[in-house]
């Protein structure tokens, strides 16, 4: 008589193959995440380029490029319904946005000189603040979109004017972005537009709505009077010096460190794509900038009319 045998993994036999198993989802995760990475540094490639061009079709337009900020209320200012408007409500139009910006120049009917928004963007109350623009958010920023202020109040974005390699001021950078009185047109790229900072990335400080800020990177309704809408290449990408707020957000994360100035006020290029950030230059192209980039050639590159020789970076 045959004696029969059993068919069947052993103890050992099925530990081994779920040892192979984990072995090979440690190998493929890595991989997995940095395909999903590159999917979405693809996508806020194409952001930066869409930005880009609306800025450069705002200036076909009005044959000037849209300026950094406006003022910042009261004396000296002169007063305007939108007294800290920036860059990004002028080109509201050239991103698909028009309602928005019909909206938003409609606020001006119920404000005067003497309301207190004189020294407001614009009023909390208004429904189109709280509507996240996918076009100014990076995916790879796991904050975006992110809350300006508390209790659903201001959503915000990640991409930043260049006002140069100085700090905030009222109409002394020597970027393509300042305030209202410098006038930057195509013409004043003296140092040429492919070798000129238009935009970069920045990094958003809250995961959930909690904190209050002025001068937080990306928060375009609280308006520009504080640098929520422009970066200094003062410090290369992603550095570990702190920006400097107004006032700075209860909640913050390591990549975007920042200390609280009510004098000078800057924000830095920053991103969570490994080793450097996206930019864009002033002919519109986009281009990945290395966290270690000399530090020479980042200061050139953020000046519209310095007269520097910029190599390959």
């Amino acid at each position: 008589m045959k004696r029969r045998v059993e068919s069947g993994f052993t103890l050992v036999e099925l530990l081994v193959v779920i040892a192979i198993i984990g072995i090979l989802i440690a190998l493929l995760l890595p991989a997995v995440q940095a395909a999903r990475e590159a999917a979405r540094r693809s996508q806020c490639v194409n952001n930066l380029k869409q930005v880009a061009l609306a800025m450069h079709n705002y200036h076909d337009t009005h044959l000037i490029f849209p300026y950094g900020h406006r003022g910042g209320g009261g004396a000296p200012y002169p007063f305007y319904c939108h007294n800290r408007d920036t860059w990004f409500h002028r080109i509201l139009p050239y991103v698909e946005q028009g309602a928005i910006y019909e909206q938003y120049e409609g606020d001006c009917a119920n404000v005067s000189a003497s309301t207190s928004n004189h020294v407001h963007n614009i009023s909390a109350s208004q429904p189109f603040i709280r509507i996240p623009l996918a076009t100014f958010m990076c995916p790879s920023d796991p904050a975006s979109p992110a809350f300006a202020e508390p209790a659903s109040d201001r959503w915000g974005g990640n991409y930043l004017g260049c006002i140069g390699n100085g700090t905030l001021s009222t109409g002394t950078g020597n970027g393509m972005f300042g305030y209202e009185t410098q006038k930057i047109r195509m013409a004043s790229l003296i140092d040429g537009t492919s070798n000129t900072m238009m935009l970069s990335e920045a990094v958003q400080r809250v995961a959930v709505p909690s904190g209050f800020s002025w001068g937080c990177a990306g928060c375009y309704w609280i308006g520009g009077a504080h640098g929520e809408v422009t970066y200094t290449a003062l410090e290369a990408p992603n550095t570990k010096v702190p920006d400097q707020n107004y006032l700075c957000k209860s909640t913050t994360t390591p990549q975007a460190p920042c200390t609280t100035n009510q004098t000078v006020r800057y924000n830095f290029a920053r991103s969570f794509h490994p080793g450097g950030v996206n930019m864009s230059l002033g002919d519109g192209s986009v281009r990945f900038l290395s966290e270690t980039i000399n530090l020479a050639t980042y200061h050139a590159l953020a000046t519209r009319a310095g007269g520097d020789t910029i190599g390959e970076f």
